[in-house]
């Protein structure tokens, strides 16, 4: 499928800035690249009001950014823990949050971004543990932030929507929490790299099979850790019982697979799923709202199922 026009111009202007790829140069420069991206103009909405806030982690403090959304009653909401992508290396509160603006006011929840640790200074389960982590802390402290704990949902995207999907999968095993639903938004969830959509796309398309090797390497520590089903969720052998999940992903992107593999596994081991194809978008859509008018509707159509998930939780 060819690329929507502006997400091929926006693509044809990454690769003027820089023709080389997310793996040269080292961490520092991926870094640095990912820094740029963040700064891209995107529609930041203001909302009712945003808290930066800190929660004793397992080895250092977690910053977390509260955003609690506009005319949305006085509560208590419900609300969404939010891990952003950037391959476990890169990434911070600044990259996710023009998007999730408009996700807290659309979807009428508090939005919790969690700032957890990064590969591959600390490699897993650190990042996955500070998420979770921030998860009790939600439902310890439900009352001082106004949140309703029956209506907890987890989401992130790429490597963040890893992190949910490994935090969903983690609440079901350890019983202290259950969310409600995740929200996996072009998950990595799998370690095959001969899936039809890296074969597809992953070369010329923003995110190369070679990039994703690499982001795994960063993020992984022993050879187990590629069986361990909290890092690759596709190596779980048994996804019942967990929450019910919104898997959103687009055609041009080569991480699609994992995402059809994913919903098609959890709906034979009997979890709601609602899947979501965007056609002519690329891997990372959501910060090129600015840039591309289908990542608008995508958002909003993303928000709308989000509501909809929460407000049934109360029938």
């Amino acid at each position: 499928m060819a690329l929507h026009p502006q997400a091929l111009a926006l693509l044809e202007r990454t690769r003027t800035a820089s023709n080389t790829p997310w793996t040269d140069g080292g961490i520092e420069r991926a870094r640095a690249m990912m820094a740029q991206v963040a700064r891209f103009p995107t529609p930041r909405e203001p909302v009712a009001r945003i808290e930066n806030l800190q929660v004793v982690g397992p080895d250092a403090s977690i910053p977390v950014r509260l955003y609690y959304p506009r005319k949305a009653g006085p509560g208590p909401w419900p609300g969404l823990i939010y891990t952003h992508g950037g391959g476990w290396i890169m990434g911070d509160l600044e990259m996710s949050d023009g998007p999730l603006r408009t996700l807290a006011n659309r979807a009428g929840c508090v939005i919790v971004s969690v700032n957890y640790r990064l590969a591959p200074e600390h490699k897993f389960p650190a990042a996955l543990d500070d998420t979770y982590r921030v998860a009790l802390w939600l439902v310890e402290q439900h009352v001082r932030l106004n949140l309703d704990p029956r209506r907890l949902a987890v989401a992130g995207d790429s490597a963040g929507g890893n992190l949910a999907a490994a935090l969903a999968l983690q609440a079901r095993d350890r019983g202290d929490f259950q969310p409600l639903l995740q929200l996996l938004i072009y998950p990595a969830l799998g370690v095959d790299f001969a899936t039809a959509s890296y074969q597809e796309y992953g070369d010329g398309y923003g995110l190369s099979t070679e990039d994703s090797r690499w982001f795994w390497r960063q993020y992984l520590g022993p050879a187990q850790d590629y069986l361990n089903p909290y890092a690759v969720p596709l190596a779980s052998p048994n996804l019942r019982g967990v929450c019910p999940a919104i898997i959103v992903t687009s055609e041009c992107d080569p991480l699609r697979s994992d995402a059809e593999q994913y919903a098609s596994r959890l709906e034979s081991d009997g979890v709601v799923v609602q899947f979501r194809k965007h056609g002519e978008l690329l891997h990372g859509f959501l910060q090129m709202g600015s840039f591309v008018e289908p990542v608008k509707r995508a958002i909003e159509e993303i928000a709308t199922q989000l509501n909809q998930a929460l407000q049934l939780s109360l029938a």
